[in-house]
């Protein structure tokens, strides 16, 4: 009656056989298995379920964050705290956004990067040199973030409910 193992001679140090265990592959369709995009029947990595509602929520903050730039909401001086969605921003984009390397999401996932770099950049900038046209490039940047994360959640929710059920 054979179990499944088979009796390697191992050359070591004791000389007995050592019993082998069979290596199981990874169930095809599987997220985090080894695939191949394009297989039939078998569906690439998607997001998890809070990317959506994160990203969502980071264009949000950044819509908030650009029209206070931009003075659309007036709050008087520029305040270095302000600058703290500028600090976290580019994690929380890179976070948010890790999965989504192929397909078509992958060009606006670099768009999204791009600009999340860029905030707090110019952020520096603006608490550097404390001026208004600095100011109003970063409420430009924080707005065009807010709508390439907004466009790169729509494609990717799209993609993912048009892709065939595995």
């Amino acid at each position: 009656m054979d179990d499944g193992r088979g009796i390697v001679l191992a050359g070591g140090a004791s000389g007995h056989p050592q019993p082998v265990r069979p290596v199981r592959a990874a169930p095809t369709g599987q997220v985090g298995a080894e695939t191949t995009p394009g297989d039939p029947g078998v569906r690439t990595p998607r997001p998890s379920s809070f990317a959506a509602p994160g990203m969502v929520l980071l264009a949000a903050l950044a819509v908030f964050e650009g029209y206070h730039w931009l003075q659309i909401i007036p709050d008087g001086t520029i305040r270095p705290w302000r600058l703290l969605f500028t600090v976290g921003v580019l994690p929380a984009a890179w976070r948010l956004t890790r999965r989504l390397s192929t397909g078509p999401a992958a060009t606006l996932r670099r768009l999204v990067l791009g600009t999340a770099a860029a905030v707090p950049a110019i952020g520096m900038v603006v608490l550097l040199t404390r001026g208004t046209g600095w100011a109003r490039v970063l409420g430009v940047a924080s707005l065009i973030l807010a709508a390439s994360a907004l466009v790169l959640v729509l494609v990717s929710e799209r993609s993912a409910h048009s892709a065939p059920p595995s």
